[in-house]
């Protein structure tokens, strides 16, 4: 439902790609395995289906929990299995993209992971989870002529106020 309208507006298709999810966060997100309930939705239920490319395979399935109680910034030994997660989930969206840009719609702790994936030098404790992002928000990672990647803006709201800054 969160990526219907950039979808609509852009004239995109949408790939669901399970390793974006949230974090799967036992006994404290979470009280019991939400997979199977969602994986068991009607594509047509979905408020996005029409534009949802059904010839996409998921590449990355989470596997739950990826933690079991709360997550602390700093903690990476906890973080490693969301990491992973999201990096691979990453790393198939950018070989699928073939050198074009990719948006990724998710939800809070997407963002973190996303950017500690692809930037974890430049992704500071205090950005970590459960540090959230505004609703709406937006995060920016930009390549760089080196290949690395570099964020321009986390959680931004733009339309908030003027910049990408986070608020």
């Amino acid at each position: 439902q969160t990526a219907e309208p950039v979808a609509k507006a852009l004239d995109l298709p949408i790939f669901v790609e399970w390793g974006f999810s949230e974090l799967l966060a036992h006994n404290w997100l979470h009280s019991e395995d939400p997979l199977p309930e969602l994986h068991a939705r009607s594509e047509h239920s979905l408020p996005g289906h029409k534009f949802i490319d059904r010839t996409y395979s998921t590449a990355v399935m989470p596997e739950y929990p990826d933690v079991t109680g709360l997550l602390r910034p700093g903690d990476d030994a906890r973080r490693s299995k969301p990491l992973q997660r999201h990096g691979s989930a990453a790393e198939v969206a950018l070989q699928k993209a073939k050198g074009a840009s990719i948006l990724i719609i998710g939800h809070g702790s997407t963002h973190d992971f996303v950017m500690g994936a692809l930037c974890p030098q430049l992704h500071p404790t205090s950005l970590h989870t459960p540090a959230c992002v505004p609703n709406c928000g937006i995060t920016e990672i930009v390549e760089d002529a080196e290949g690395d990647w570099r964020p321009v803006c986390f959680g931004s709201t733009p339309w908030k106020a003027p910049g990408c800054e986070s608020e």
